[in-house]
């Protein structure tokens, strides 16, 4: 699975320049980048082949330390909030293989990425942050 992290994000976790990505199969691909929400660090997770997106909201600052189990998390929480079996979502994670991080996987679905964030954040106020959930799930 390829994890495309924007520039914003590498910096945050202190990585160099990252390698392009190499999956002809956009199925296992995802664009990730961490945005503020409701004045919380929170994770945007858009899939490059869908678009399905998924948020997860108030982080930790620790959080981003494990950011590939942390993403593989949200995913398997939107994806079942969505109604998907956890066996079909299990079935998913094991054909996607391993995380690593590549670059953003293109200027397509960079800027569908920052669409994303654009209706996110444009829904902020409908967020009840005392009760928020850690995932919100759109498409």
């Amino acid at each position: 699975m390829e994890l495309g992290l924007t520039i914003p994000l590498q910096r945050r976790l202190g990585l160099g320049t990252l390698p392009y990505g190499v999956s002809p199969d956009r199925r296992y691909c995802w664009d990730l980048h961490v945005i503020p929400l409701g004045g919380r660090p929170s994770l945007l997770a858009v899939h490059c082949e869908s678009r399905y997106t998924f948020v997860l909201y108030d982080l930790a600052p620790s959080a981003l330390a494990e950011l590939p189990a942390l993403f593989q998390e949200g995913l398997r929480g939107s994806l079942e909030a969505a109604g998907i079996s956890s066996e079909k979502v299990e079935g998913y994670l094991r054909r996607a293989g391993q995380a690593g991080y590549t670059r953003t996987h293109g200027r397509r679905e960079v800027a569908f990425l920052n669409r994303a964030w654009e209706d996110v954040t444009a829904l902020d106020y409908t967020m009840d942050t005392p009760g928020a959930s850690r995932c919100w799930t759109g498409r």
